[in-house]
């Protein structure tokens, strides 16, 4: 499901956020403690609403691209999130998962969009 929401500012397609609770925004989510979300579209600003800044985010069950914070394993994995971009680490279950390797496909590092489930 994707919604459009307001943001903390004008942030990068392919980022992961999290609701900031204080100050009623999404912002670039900065581990998996919250609700993840994925900004999947150019942000935007509403001249009618003192120039914030709104985007299109995609919540959960969605399979889609996001950056990757450092190499991917080969095999995929748990997906964690490091300031706005994603990781393996297979020690906990974390908010979803990274897709493995596809075939023809070079070994992601960081940087690279990479294909998840969010969950």
């Amino acid at each position: 499901m994707y919604v459009t929401v307001k943001l903390s500012e004008n942030l990068t397609q392919n980022t992961a956020l999290s609701y900031d609770s204080v100050n009623q925004y999404w912002t670039t989510a900065t581990d998996t403690s919250q609700l993840i979300g994925i900004l999947t579209g150019t942000p935007f600003q509403d001249p009618d609403d003192d120039n914030n800044w709104y985007g299109p985010v995609t919540i959960s069950g969605q399979s889609l691209y996001i950056r990757a914070d450092r190499p991917i394993p080969d095999e995929g994995g748990f997906l964690h999130i490091n300031n706005g971009k994603a990781y393996v680490d297979n020690t906990s279950s974390g908010c979803g998962t990274v897709a493995p390797l596809n075939y023809g496909a070079t070994s992601a590092v960081a940087d690279d969009l990479i294909l998840v489930h969010i969950r």
